[in-house]
């Protein structure tokens, strides 16, 4: 009896545990890091000041909390991506940025809201620089073994300008999917910002073309070859 009162009493922590950080990953990800309070995450949690503390200690504790719940599943994702682009034959610069996006992609576009909640929040809080340590510590391995198969692939790219490349990538990723109506205006809503799986169609050409021109851009820079001397 009492180990079923204990295990209840788990249960209810974790409940409570994940009604918080649903809460706050659905604020965070509409209003910001500073649009956002502990009273207004407490109230759509349903849960007490005294029990957000117990978990959670501060506000950024709290954030930090948000961001890392679901890094492991999408670095799981990208890192299975990764090793079946590599095991295939001649795999190409697309094949591997799209195993790359494609988890963020998926999650970002099906039936968990706190999966489209989380894709966007990462979308607003990535380009800031603000939390770049946080998100290193999570994300900085990953992008380390695809910048390394991205000078495997490409062979006109070194490790700094694989990274640039990477980077460049990452960060039209994270701005395509933030979900702005500009698209919607511009075209008349002939083309919709919420379709994520549409908006990839067109994102993985565009980077995948973006790094080819960094690759041959290190070509032209390259320096001639020096003439061979003539023997005497």
């Amino acid at each position: 009896m009492a180990n079923a009162r204990v295990t209840a009493i788990d249960r209810r922590r974790t409940d409570t545990r994940d009604r918080i950080l649903d809460a706050a990953e659905k604020l965070f990800s509409e209003r910001g890091y500073d649009g956002v309070s502990i009273r207004d995450i407490t109230q759509l949690a349903g849960a007490g000041l005294a029990l957000m503390t117990y978990h959670f200690g501060t506000k950024d504790r709290l954030f930090e909390c948000v961001l890392e719940r679901r890094a492991e599943v999408l670095n799981r994702d990208r890192l299975a991506a990764l090793d079946a682009v590599l095991a295939r034959q001649n795999p190409t610069v697309g094949e591997l940025l799209s195993g790359f996006v494609e988890p963020y992609v998926r999650y970002g576009s099906g039936p968990d809201a706190g999966w489209r909640h989380y894709c966007r929040l990462i979308a607003i809080v990535g380009p800031t620089g603000r939390w770049s340590e946080l998100l290193g510590r999570l994300f900085d391995s990953t992008a380390e073994k695809f910048i390394a198969a991205l000078t495997r692939i490409e062979p006109g790219l070194d490790e700094e300008r694989a990274t640039r490349a990477f980077l460049f990538c990452v960060g039209t990723m994270v701005t395509s999917f933030t979900g702005n109506p500009r698209l919607d205006r511009l075209t008349k809503r002939m083309a919709i910002a919420a379709d994520l799986n549409r908006t990839f169609d067109y994102l993985i050409p565009f980077i995948a073309g973006g790094v080819a021109a960094i690759a041959d851009l290190a070509e032209r820079e390259a320096p001639p070859p020096s003439p061979r001397r003539r023997s005497k």
